[in-house]
C-alpha cells in the first residue's frame, strides 16, 4: 500500500484551458489511427458547442473525423484549433483502451497544451499533457 505522505502532489502551471471534449476512448483511437496513415500530426477543431473535429493532412489527401453536440460532450467559448503529434497521443489513447477507460476528457486552446483527463477502474483520476505542434506560416 502507498504511504500518503510519499506521494507528490505535482502543481502545475493554471492553463487557460478554453475548449473541453470529453469522447469514447474506442472513438477516438479509431480516427487517430485513422489519420495516422496518411499523417504524423492531428488536428482538434472545435467549433463553439456543437461539433468538434480531429482530422489529418498530407499533400493529397485529407482524413476528418467530425463528432456532433450528442456524440460527444463538448464545452468551448468559441472556435479553437491546435495541432498535435500523433506518435505521443497514439500510444496513450491504445493504454487507455487496455486499461478499459471508457471515455476521457480533452482540454486545449490555440496552440495551447493539451491536457487529457483520464479515470481507472473509479479509483484512479490522473492526466497527460501533451505539447502542440505550432504551425509556422
Amino acid at each position: 500500500m502507498l504511504d500518503k505522505d510519499v506521494i507528490l502532489k505535482t502543481k502545475l502551471r493554471k492553463l487557460n484551458l478554453k475548449a473541453s471534449v470529453t469522447i469514447k476512448t474506442d472513438k477516438l483511437l479509431k480516427a487517430l489511427t485513422a489519420i495516422n496513415t496518411i499523417a504524423d500530426n492531428f488536428i482538434i477543431k472545435t467549433y463553439g458547442n456543437e461539433a468538434v473535429v480531429i482530422e489529418g493532412e498530407s499533400d493529397i489527401e485529407n482524413i476528418q473525423a467530425k463528432f456532433k453536440k450528442g456524440d460527444v460532450e463538448i464545452e468551448s467559448d468559441e472556435n479553437h484549433r491546435a495541432m498535435y503529434p500523433l506518435e505521443y497521443m497514439i500510444p496513450f489513447a491504445k493504454l487507455m483502451k487496455k486499461l478499459k477507460v471508457d471515455e476521457i476528457v480533452i482540454q486545449y486552446a490555440t496552440d495551447y497544451p493539451m491536457k487529457v483527463t483520464f479515470q481507472i477502474a473509479g479509483l484512479l483520476k490522473g492526466y497527460y499533457l501533451l505539447a502542440p505542434k505550432i504551425e509556422e506560416g
